[in-house]
């Protein structure tokens, strides 16, 4: 079944756009997110001019947004799809775990950022806080940045509590 066929009759669900360049990718996490039953895929695109005109035409609620795309990357579209649109919530979903990134992200407009690895739980409530205009940064990353902050010492950090799995 067409993955952006699925789940039609539903009355009240979060609306979807996929953006990613890998085909693969793409189509497990539409299989994956189409499993949930609030949530509806409407659209995916594998660049991101296609997904910036696609997201105007189908203003969904939430783009889970790759940040490396053909033609521009996905912060520049984020930038521009916030720019005009800027009820529609945008989660960064990427491989890339430095903080120089997330900083670039949520300076262009997202209100999240989640690493690809994370699990399924952890995509669903990051995709249920955005639809409720709640931010979501990764645990994995907000560790990295605690443990990696330069103005604390090496005793002074904190013991975070293990990434659950």
């Amino acid at each position: 079944m067409d993955p952006l066929e699925e789940n039609t009759n539903m009355m009240d669900y979060i609306r979807i756009f996929l953006v990613d360049d890998h085909q693969l990718f793409l189509e497990s996490l539409a299989g994956l997110i189409q499993k949930h039953p609030s949530l509806k895929i409407v659209g995916m695109a594998k660049d991101a001019k296609s997904a910036v005109k696609e997201i105007r035409t189908l203003q969904p609620d939430i783009v889970l947004m790759d940040i490396s795309i053909p033609n521009l990357d996905g912060i520049e579209a984020t930038r521009l799809i916030t720019k005009t649109n800027p009820k529609i919530a945008i989660l960064i979903l990427s491989m890339h775990d430095e903080s120089h990134f997330l900083c670039r992200a949520l300076e262009a407009g997202a209100i999240g950022y989640l690493l690809k690895d994370s699990p399924a739980e952890e995509l669903f409530l990051a995709i249920e806080m955005a639809n409720h205009g709640i931010s979501f940064i990764s645990p994995a990353i907000l560790r990295k940045l605690v443990m990696n902050h330069p103005g604390i010492k090496k005793k002074q950090r904190p013991k975070l509590l293990p990434t659950l799995t």
